[in-house]
């Protein structure tokens, strides 16, 4: 976090997005021990998917229907843009319960790094497995 202990307004809005994808309807009633989600994100959209995780069961494909989430995304790429430099074009997430831990990796590069295709389903839901 900037300036101590004071998170910055990304941290915020980070904390804020990942509040927004545990209580999304999706999830709500859903046994789930971990999620990663990927979100794609341009200036004119956002696509998003990814898979919640329960220890011994089937990786469960789902995305949030709250589109408030996709706005907020848009927001954090503007704020976390770097000076100079072109803004990040996909973002992976990660929760983890018990304790909620959020990671979030940025892509700069290739917008398609985490993009999930029929092609390569079996083995990229397994790669975005949280540890």
């Amino acid at each position: 976090m900037a300036n101590g202990d004071m998170p910055s307004a990304a941290d915020r809005l980070l904390q804020n997005v990942a509040a927004l994808i545990v209580q999304d309807e999706k999830y709500r009633d859903r046994s789930w021990d971990a999620m990663s989600l990927v979100a794609i994100v341009t200036d004119t959209g956002v696509d998003m998917s990814g898979f919640s995780y329960r220890e011994g069961a089937k990786p469960q494909p789902g995305t949030p229907r709250n589109g408030e989430i996709m706005d907020k995304l848009r927001t954090l790429r503007t704020l976390t843009q770097r000076d100079g430099q072109a803004p990040w074009k996909a973002v992976l997430m990660q929760i983890k319960k018990p304790d909620m831990n959020i990671r979030v990796v940025f892509e700069y590069d290739d917008a398609g790094r985490w993009k999930i295709t029929p092609q390569n389903l079996a083995d990229i839901r397994e790669q975005l497995r949280p540890a």
